[in-house]
């Protein structure tokens, strides 16, 4: 299901790292954000299994990262909906301490994305969101990094096209 670590595209003092494939039984917390609906898009996903594909800084701390989440879910949310939608996202617990910062969802374009998915800005980083054959994926990155996040992107849905 995974596309091979020594195929991913090298980054300038960065490292990947690929998670393992975990089991798990994870229904979403509904009372966790608000609006709800808008859950799978920060955070929570409906999943039965789960993967991360990362690149870490290797000596830089302050480097940015580039996150992909992949989740097998009986219920894909529909990224191309939701993202119009959600404008703003907050973890409930969050809500009245002070200095809380919610989710900021503006859509944007981003090349590269497939059709199936949607981008949005979300403070400060580019997210790209979609529903593919059962698998939800969820990519955060920051802009710099767009030409290497979406080859990823992309090169993981094909391989779970069989391509």
């Amino acid at each position: 299901m995974l596309v091979e670590p020594s195929s991913l595209p090298k980054v300038e003092g960065g490292e990947w790292q690929v998670g393992k494939i975990r089991s798990e039984d994870s229904p979403p917390r509904a009372d966790k954000y608000v609006p709800a609906e808008c859950a799978p898009l920060v955070g929570d996903v409906d999943h039965t299994q789960r993967v991360s594909i990362r690149m870490m800084p290797i000596e830089v701390l302050s480097m940015p990262v580039i996150n992909f989440w992949l989740y097998v879910t009986p219920d894909p949310p529909d990224a191309k909906e939701l993202v119009p939608k959600c404008g703003s996202v907050s973890e409930r617990y969050l809500m009245d301490k002070p200095g809380n910062r919610p989710f900021i969802m503006t859509p944007t374009d981003v090349p590269g994305v497939p059709p199936w998915a949607a981008a949005a800005n979300m403070n400060d980083s580019i997210y790209v969101m979609g529903s593919y054959r059962g698998v939800f994926f969820r990519a955060d990155f920051n802009p710099e990094h767009t030409d290497v996040a979406m080859q990823v992107f992309n090169q993981q849905a094909a391989k779970l096209a069989g391509v």
